[in-house]
């Protein structure tokens, strides 16, 4: 069963009438800030965060109450980390990753309130720059032996670190004739042994020949360490962005 999106918070609320935006695909565009607002009302936690890296992780949105959570009191509470490395072919190169966060949720500036019975939807801008979580709300489940995480208390590590996955993407990537200056995203699950399955393409491509190549070079990758919850190794999906410049 695909995950919920659960536990959004917001850089700042917006307050725009919904209903007075005209549509665009997958929302409507928002006049005030000249920007279109992302309907995740009825979307799933994969397709959110597609739609994260296929804008930069700058988008705004609009959540049901149920789908956001409160504000917390303390930002000295929480771990950071950054959902994906981005792999840049040629002269640059450049990623960043915490290594530990207790789980997603996406943050920022103090959300409108939620207790008003009128309110039926929230609206404002999604700022995942730093995942936070209270260590509070951290709680022992059940789980199940083929249950796949998209976020856990510790992510699962390249060996070496993140610097070591970009050098080893770097030095098998080939952009040949055939690849064109582009942008893919791959996603794949960590096994519980560290290996890779599952490696496949997720969202729109204009390049068969880099896709094709990137899932090629992760098919070389080495294990990785695995991914824990409850000090438990568990499969973990990643969405790695790779440009080809």
């Amino acid at each position: 069963m695909a995950e919920e999106i659960k536990n959004i918070q917001l850089k700042f609320s917006c307050n725009a009438n919904w209903e007075a935006m005209p549509e665009t695909e997958g929302g409507r565009q928002c006049d005030k800030c000249q920007k279109k607002v992302h309907d995740f009302t009825n979307s799933k936690a994969e397709e959110f965060e597609r739609i994260l890296a296929e804008n930069n992780y700058s988008i705004c949105g609009r959540f049901s109450k149920t789908q956001v959570t409160s504000a917390p009191d303390r930002i000295s509470m929480w771990k950071k980390w950054a959902s994906a490395a981005m792999l840049l072919i040629g002269f640059n190169l450049a990623a960043c990753q915490d290594r530990e966060r207790k789980a997603t949720v996406l943050t920022g500036t103090p959300l409108i309130p939620l207790d008003t019975a009128e309110q039926k939807d929230v609206k404002g801008e999604v700022s995942p720059d730093v995942i936070k979580q209270l260590a509070s709300s951290c709680k022992k489940v059940k789980i199940s032996p083929n249950d796949v995480f998209t976020s856990v208390e510790v992510v699962p590590v390249f060996p070496g670190g993140e610097k070591k996955f970009m050098a080893f993407m770097n030095k098998h990537l080939k952009s040949g004739k055939t690849v064109k200056r582009s942008r893919v995203h791959i996603a794949f699950i960590i096994e519980k042994d560290g290996s890779l399955s599952n490696i496949k393409p997720v969202g729109p491509s204009t390049d068969p020949a880099a896709l094709k190549e990137a899932i090629r070079v992760l098919k070389l990758s080495p294990r990785w360490i695995p991914g824990k919850q409850n000090n438990e190794p568990v499969r973990v999906q990643y969405v790695v962005p790779v440009i080809f410049n």
